[in-house]
């Protein structure tokens, strides 16, 4: 079983696009690792997350870029090329829920 909870922050206000027959909603959402780098501050890991159904309506109408959540998913690993033709790989949460814990201070 592939199952992930991550809270973070919405890096973007949620996109919602048709896809074939199928609305999705997609979002980057970020979170900070307990880990530090080199220079004494925390790394950053960004996911992009897709909803699909009534999940993604919801977080279309309701959520804002800098609002705090809480995603349930699966991970998957997306690997593409780049614009400069390099080989790459990101992380995706394909999302069965999102729970809104806080919205950003803009959105009050």
């Amino acid at each position: 079983m592939n199952k992930v909870m991550i809270i973070g922050y919405l890096a973007t206000t949620p996109d919602r696009k048709k896809v074939k027959e199928a609305w999705c909603t997609d979002f980057i959402l970020v979170c900070y690792t307990r880990r530090k780098d080199a220079r004494g501050e925390r790394i950053q890991n960004s996911y992009r997350v897709t909803t699909w159904k009534t999940t993604g309506e919801m977080c279309s109408k309701s959520l804002h870029k800098g609002d705090k959540v809480c995603v349930h998913g699966d991970l998957l690993l997306q690997e593409y090329v780049d614009t400069q033709g390099r080989n790459s790989a990101a992380l995706q949460v394909m999302a069965s829920e999102v729970e809104l814990l806080m919205h950003s201070p803009k959105h009050s």
